[in-house]
């Protein structure tokens, strides 16, 4: 996700005000928003109790979810009604354009991963929104994505932790404690701009870097490889490592 070179202007114009917002509730500018804008099916029934833990732990705090699909909503408020809480918690939002999903996203507090299959792109767009994402790595790549996104922030181990219980532990004090949250936003907002996770050319030159030493690494085991077969090979017709060392020694000379 190039954030840096197709939407640098986010990080000088802010995020949207909260009353510009559309959602299905208004997100209360005293409010505490937890975000999370992955589909519906990477929430796991565990996890959305889990936060619902945290919703009913942190007074005026708020669920906001993403209308994706619409059709999911309906059963995600049946749990919600089931467990007590007011509908007006859980606000959702329908989808939109890149940009303008990045300037709304800055406007909620912190990102909730989910966990069995985390955010990838989302992770992406909330670092680069200017929200901190917290989410506990499991053992699959798809597990791993937003800690090893979140890592390329240095100093702010915050957004990553080991287990279920501090993950819900963790969120519950940011919620509680606004000024250490107004902390931890401050530091990704700060590290944005120049993280490696949003260095496209460095990405690019690291890349072309590696596949040239991948061709030379090739090209210099497979002659090496010819030449010993050629000159252990008895006078018959030429085989294909002979073949391939003549056709290598035409290209460099």
């Amino acid at each position: 996700n190039d954030h840096k070179q197709a939407h640098y202007s986010i990080l000088e114009s802010g995020p949207s005000p909260r009353e510009h917002i559309h959602a299905s509730s208004p997100l209360e500018e005293g409010a505490f928003v937890y975000v999370n804008f992955n589909s519906y099916q990477k929430i796991e029934p565990a996890l959305f109790h889990t936060w619902m833990d945290v919703i009913e732990a942190v007074p005026r705090s708020v669920l906001w979810l993403l209308q994706y699909p619409p059709e999911g909503e309906r059963r995600l408020r049946l749990e919600w009604a089931a467990r007590g809480l007011n509908q007006t918690r859980l606000t959702t939002s329908a989808l939109t354009d890149p940009r303008s999903n990045l300037l709304r996203m800055g406007a909620a507090d912190i990102h909730l991963d989910t966990l069995l299959f985390n955010g990838h792109t989302t992770t992406t767009d909330s670092l680069w929104a200017g929200v901190p994402v917290l989410t506990k790595p499991g053992i699959r790549h798809a597990s791993r994505v937003a800690a090893s996104s979140s890592s390329q922030f240095h100093g702010i181990p915050e957004m990553s932790v080991p287990t279920m219980e501090a993950y819900k532990q963790h969120a519950i004090a940011l919620g509680r404690n606004r000024k250490a949250m107004r902390l931890l936003k401050r530091a990704v907002q700060e590290q944005r701009g120049d993280s490696a996770l949003f260095d496209t050319h460095r990405w690019v030159r690291d890349l072309e870097r590696g596949l040239a030493m991948m061709w030379d690494t090739f090209l210099h085991n497979d002659l090496a490889q010819a030449a010993s077969a050629a000159a252990s090979a008895s006078p018959t017709p030429a085989g294909p490592h002979r073949l391939r060392l003549a056709y290598h020694l035409a290209l460099t000379h």
